[in-house]
């Protein structure tokens, strides 16, 4: 009995706990902000749908069931996962393609196709690849989200405008053994330095900077005459590549790529399907 009662409150506080687990919903904000705010954060993607479609009720009659070809093809279209499955490839390619238009590197490869429910025995579909599913070695590789990340030639410019700021201070005391030249036997000095800039970088590889360096340095020395002393200075830099990673070729590369991997998710989501009818239609 005690077994008994010490389950029966443990899956009660579970399905509690379940039961007050909150669902993310999308931002749904109002203000003049809203519409750049939106841009930065997760879509909400419709969910797999892992019951049947009532299209079976609808043809069942006297508990018969009169079933057409058309109808046995759309049956099979609409309660096929591996469909489901590769509905996903089109809205990770464009997930690459928006990577790749700001100078990132990819992250999907298109899936094989499955031959559907009798694919283990038949092997109808050799599979096709996705564009980048090519292995690679070069210079930009890296590992997102648990996926491994790699990219040929030189580095990929960053298209994406980026601001950068950086402070840093600092304060010591330092002890003299004669106060003749500054006035006092222990200096005390605190200095505060800030660095912040816009960088931005072009398909040609060139590479344009704006950067803003200050310092303060304040000590208690009265033999200073500027106290505390400011420091300044700006520059701008541009910077073009002139052999490894010039040009629009090398450096629209991942571009071109996540481009025909779109082509490619839309032709593994069609070879898919006939790979379905196929498999239905060779049923006797």
């Amino acid at each position: 009995m005690r077994t008994l009662l010490v389950l029966f409150i443990s899956g009660s506080l579970c399905a509690q706990t379940i039961s007050q687990t909150p669902e993310a919903s999308p931002y749904q904000g109002k203000a003049f902000w809203s519409p750049l705010v939106w841009r930065y954060l997760p879509k909400d993607v419709p969910h797999t749908q892992f019951y049947n479609s009532n299209r079976l009720d609808a043809l069942m009659r006297a508990g018969n069931i009169y079933l057409s070809l058309q109808d046995a093809i759309a049956l099979a279209l609409e309660n096929n996962l591996d469909i489901e499955y590769h509905r996903y490839d089109r809205k990770q390619a464009e997930t690459d393609q928006l990577r790749a238009s700001a100078g990132q590197l990819l992250r999907f490869t298109s899936n094989p196709a499955r031959a559907g429910f009798n694919s283990a025995s038949s092997g109808v579909l050799a599979g096709l690849g996705g564009v980048g599913g090519a292995a690679l070695t070069g210079s930009n590789t890296g590992i997102l989200s648990g996926l491994n990340i790699q990219a040929a030639g030189a580095s990929i410019p960053n298209l994406e405008p980026y601001a950068f700021v950086s402070w840093s201070g600092t304060h010591n005391t330092t002890i003299r053994t004669t106060d003749t030249a500054t006035g006092t036997n222990y200096i005390v000095s605190s200095a505060h330095t800030a660095d912040y800039g816009i960088q931005k970088q072009f398909l040609t590889g060139t590479s344009v900077t704006l950067d803003m360096f200050q310092q303060s340095l304040s000590q208690n020395v009265p033999a200073n005459q500027y106290n505390p002393s400011l420091t300044g200075n700006l520059e701008f830099s541009v910077t073009q590549q002139l052999l490894q990673g010039f040009g629009f070729s090398t450096n629209r590369r991942t571009i071109v790529q996540a481009k025909n991997n779109m082509k490619v998710a839309d032709l593994n989501f069609k070879e898919q399907v006939i790979a379905t009818v196929k498999e239905l239609l060779k049923i006797e």
